[in-house]
C-alpha cells in the first residue's frame, strides 16, 4: 500500500524507503525472535503452508461465507462489512486525488487487506477461519476518518448553529457511553454464572484428585474454572501433547486416569490400553468423563500437524 501511494506521488520515494526499512527491520527482528524461541513454539513455519489443498480451501471459504449469510445476523454483518470495504475503496480513491497520505493508507488497507487475507489463506491451504479477522476489522478502521470526511463533505453540518452541532456530538457521546455501560453490566452478570455442565465437571474432577486429559475445545472451559487447572491436560486427536495456550508444566504427568470429551463428533483416538481396561462413565450434560480409576493412559509426544 505504501508503494502504491508513493507511485501515485502522494508520498515521496524517500519517505517510502524510510518506512519500508523500519517495517523490514521490525519483521526481521520478529522472525529472528521466532527462530530463537522455536523450541517453545508448537508448529513450525511449513506447517502453516499447504498449497496442495488450495483447491479445497477455494471451495471451503465461499461455502462458509454463504452459510454465514443464511442467517439474519450473518447477512446483516456481511452486508455491513462488504459496504465498508466498498466505502474504503471510494475513500481511498478520493484520498489519492487530494493527496492525503494518512487517509489513503488507512482506507487502502480497508479494502486491500480483506482481499489479500482471503486470497492468502486460500493459497496457503489454511482452513482456520480465525485468520480472516482482518476482513472484518480492517474495513472498520476506515470509520476513524468519518468525522473529518463528514465535516468537509456535508454542507448541512456547516449550516447548523455551533450549539446544535455540539449538542449532537454530546448526544452521540452520551448514547455510546450508555450503551457501553449497559453492555458492561450484562457482561459482568453473565461472567458470574457458571454453566451447569462445566460446574458438574469441575466438581467431579476436584473431588477425584486425579489427572485427566481432553482435547482443546472439550477441556477449555472446565480447566478455566478448576482450582487446580493442572488436573486437566490438553492433548491432540491422537492423545499426544498439545501445548497450545496452556501451561507446559501440565505435562509433568506422563499418564492420566480419565478422559474428558464433549459433544464434538470428531473421532478421538485413545491409547490401546483403553480398549481393554475397565472404566466407568460420568455424564455432565454435554460432557462425558470416562474414568479408568488409575493413571494407565500414556500421553504421547507432541505432533505439530495433529488436529487439536
Amino acid at each position: 500500500m505504501l508503494g502504491l501511494i508513493a507511485w501515485r506521488r502522494v508520498i515521496s520515494w524517500r519517505r517510502f524507503a524510510f518506512v519500508g526499512v523500519l517495517l523490514a527491520a521490525g519483521s526481521g527482528l520478529g522472525l529472528l525472535a521466532r527462530i530463537l524461541f522455536a523450541s517453545l513454539i508448537l508448529k513450525d513455519g511449513p506447517s502453516y503452508a499447504k498449497p496442495g489443498v488450495a483447491g479445497l480451501t477455494a471451495i471451503f471459504y465461499p461455502v462458509m461465507l454463504a452459510e454465514r449469510a443464511s442467517t439474519i445476523a450473518g447477512a446483516v454483518w456481511l452486508t455491513l462489512i462488504v459496504s465498508l470495504i466498498l466505502i474504503s475503496a471510494i475513500v481511498f480513491r478520493r484520498s489519492l486525488a487530494v493527496r492525503d497520505a494518512g487517509a489513503a493508507l488507512i482506507s487502502g488497507l480497508g479494502w486491500v487487506a480483506p482481499l489479500a487475507v482471503l486470497g492468502g489463506v486460500v493459497v496457503l491451504g489454511q482452513f482456520w477461519i480465525r485468520y480472516l479477522q482482518p476482513m472484518y476489522f480492517a474495513p472498520v478502521c476506515t470509520l476513524v476518518l468519518a468525522p473529518r470526511l463528514f465535516a468537509h463533505g456535508s454542507a448541512l453540518i456547516r449550516r447548523l448553529p455551533k450549539g446544535t452541532v455540539k449538542g449532537l456530538l454530546v448526544g452521540v457521546v452520551v448514547a455510546c457511553l450508555g450503551a457501553s455501560a449497559a453492555a458492561t453490566v450484562a457482561l459482568s452478570r453473565s461472567t458470574a454464572v457458571v454453566d451447569p455442565d462445566v460446574r458438574c465437571v469441575g466438581t467431579w474432577v476436584s473431588a477425584s484428585h486425579e489427572i485427566g486429559a481432553g482435547r482443546f475445545w472439550a477441556i477449555r472451559a472446565p480447566k478455566a474454572f478448576l482450582p487446580e487447572p493442572g488436573q486437566l491436560v490438553q492433548v491432540d486427536s491422537h492423545f499426544g501433547e498439545y501445548p497450545w495456550l496452556t501451561d507446559r508444566a501440565d505435562y509433568s504427568s506422563v499418564r492420566v486416569s480419565f478422559v474428558l470429551t464433549d459433544s464434538e463428533a470428531t473421532q478421538f483416538v485413545l491409547p490401546p490400553v483403553a480398549q481393554t481396561a475397565p472404566s466407568s462413565t460420568i455424564r455432565c450434560g454435554r460432557y462425558t468423563i470416562t474414568d479408568f480409576g488409575s493413571p494407565i493412559l500414556p500421553i504421547g509426544p507432541a505432533t505439530p500437524d495433529a488436529i487439536p
